[in-house]
């Protein structure tokens, strides 16, 4: 038995007046939250991913091996109706055997959600909560309650349907004492925030860590100020950005009792970057970089995570499907299984970008920015007596190393790329595939950071890579596939040596001619 009548919506004028009432009274105000926190440690589990598995018992195993490939102590499971009797209730077992930590995350089925002020269902999910708790509440680290609650074509919640599923599910967690985490907000919109978790409070029912999915892959660059929050001409006066979005929601949770922030799920699908990116692949690898060392710096967060790790579209490890196969439900609500077979399984280059960045970052010491929101961002972290500069533009432009640190500091950096590999000594350039650079002391920058001015370069050359040229008055980037074919290039092709051509030799002098003149 199913309700006909129309479900009203989430945004209810309750939500939209307790969000207006903090809003008025400065709630979101917070001074420079658009910068990072200073002086700070990340957890050591900072960074997650979600898992799914499938009937085939070999992609439990697989998965777990990528999640310890990846050097994650985390992962985030969605658990739903018939579980207990099907593969992942195998596959949860496998992920605590390992002895990863389990973020449980119990979904209730579209039809359900929607319904759930019918007794009959109520009953439904208080057993299906009940008995997961009773098998597995010992032995996974949190259970997270709640699924992208103001996405109604997602979850199906209606604001008392919602309410009504949480008490059953917050009664059985507390009675239990483990960890509840909610409820699961999508993307940044703190009225939702504001008004729940006031409600929730004056019900005597908070969570112990509050969940928001922090996506920003439609602004689309993880450091830029967001165009859709009070539109493109107050963008810049504004600031919100990532790491703004972040603090905000943490003191929202923090104003009502909950100042644990954890962001569940957040990607940068395959078919939104080809809309507008060549080598899609490598910005997802960029941008999965960039997104985790910004959150990081941000100091709000106690936990992040990317989601799906395998999938056509978002995953970090391809499942060799074509997006028709993709399901109807989005697996930011519901990533209920790995499609396709073990065999077509393939990493991307944002596996070994997060792989880097994890064992970068995790549980090291977040010491200050030594520039950001500028379009040149550099973060100076330290693990032990290893001092690590993690540095990186946005999209297409680019900065020189030896105009950020001296000949003797960057001859005494061990550089390492986005995906883990040692660089030469005759890399040149910050650009928007991040960097990192390591010391064995504390190392400043020698100027006040700055972008190269009018130059802008595409980082992702197949095969080739930029060498700077700075030398008899001339400067300009030179694309080769190694340093001596560079070399080799610069010697032909260096100004000094270019001769004005003859007249007779060329077809049209403005349009045909290369001329050598002097500068100015």
């Amino acid at each position: 038995m199913t309700s006909t009548h129309k479900q009203p919506s989430m945004l209810t004028r309750q939500v939209i007046s307790d969000g207006l009432r903090y809003l008025l009274r400065g709630g979101l105000h917070l001074h420079h939250a658009h910068l990072p926190v200073p002086n700070h440690t990340i957890p050591p589990d900072f960074i997650g991913v979600c898992v799914a598995s499938q009937e085939d018992p070999r992609v439990d195993a697989y998965v777990i091996q990528q999640v310890q490939q990846l050097g994650l102590r985390r992962v985030r499971l969605d658990f739903t109706y018939g579980d207990l009797e099907g593969f992942n209730a195998r596959f949860l077992r496998a992920l605590i055997a390992a002895g990863l930590n389990v973020n449980l995350h119990l979904v209730q089925p579209f039809a359900v959600a929607k319904d759930m002020l019918l007794p009959s269902e109520q009953a439904i999910w208080q057993q299906f909560v009940t008995q997961v708790l009773d098998t597995f509440g010992q032995q996974v680290a949190t259970i997270e309650i709640g699924n992208t609650i103001n996405r109604k074509r997602w979850s199906g919640y209606t604001q008392n349907s919602f309410l009504v599923a949480w008490q059953i599910a917050f009664d059985a967690i507390q009675s239990r004492k483990l960890t509840l985490v909610g409820p699961n907000i999508q993307d940044f919109e703190p009225v939702y925030n504001v008004s729940l978790l006031k409600t929730l409070k004056a019900r005597q029912q908070l969570p112990d860590m509050v969940s928001n999915n922090l996506f920003c892959e439609r602004v689309p660059e993880p450091e830029s100020f967001d165009h859709r929050v009070f539109k493109y001409q107050w963008t810049t006066c504004f600031k919100y950005n990532l790491v703004k979005k972040a603090r905000l929601l943490q003191k929202v949770g923090q104003d009502f009792g909950v100042p644990r922030l954890v962001s569940p799920v957040a990607f940068w699908a395959m078919y939104r970057l080809q809309r507008r990116l060549a080598a899609s692949a490598q910005k997802q690898a960029d941008y999965a970089a960039r997104y985790f060392l910004l959150l990081a710096s941000s100091g709000a967060l106690q936990q992040a995570n990317w989601g799906s790790l395998i999938c056509q579209r978002e995953g970090l490890i391809d499942n060799g499907l074509a997006d028709a196969a993709y399901p109807d439900l989005e697996r930011v609500a519901h990533y209920a299984q790995a499609d396709g077979e073990l065999a077509h399984y393939q990493t991307r280059p944002s596996f070994d970008a997060v792989k880097t960045v994890a064992r970068m970052i995790q549980g090291a010491t977040y010491v200050e920015a030594l520039s950001t929101a500028n379009g040149l961002e550099i973060h100076h972290f330290t693990r032990g007596d290893v001092h690590i500069h993690a540095a990186w533009t946005q999209n297409g432009k680019m900065a020189y190393l030896d105009e950020l640190y001296t000949p003797y500091q960057l001859a005494s950096a061990k550089l390492i790329s986005r995906d883990g590999d040692v660089l030469t000594r005759n890399h040149a350039l910050v650009t928007e595939s991040p960097i990192y650079l390591h010391w064995d002391s504390a190392v400043t920058v020698t100027t006040t950071p700055k972008l190269a001015q009018d130059v802008l370069i595409h980082a992702h050359m197949q095969d080739q890579q930029y060498f700077a040229v700075k030398q008899d008055g001339w400067q300009g980037l030179m694309l080769a596939k190694d340093a001596d074919e560079a070399a080799l290039l610069m010697q032909s092709l260096h100004p000094d040596n270019l001769q004005a051509p003859q007249k007779s030799g060329a077809l049209r002098h403005a349009r045909n001619a290369i001329w050598a003149v002097p500068d100015p």
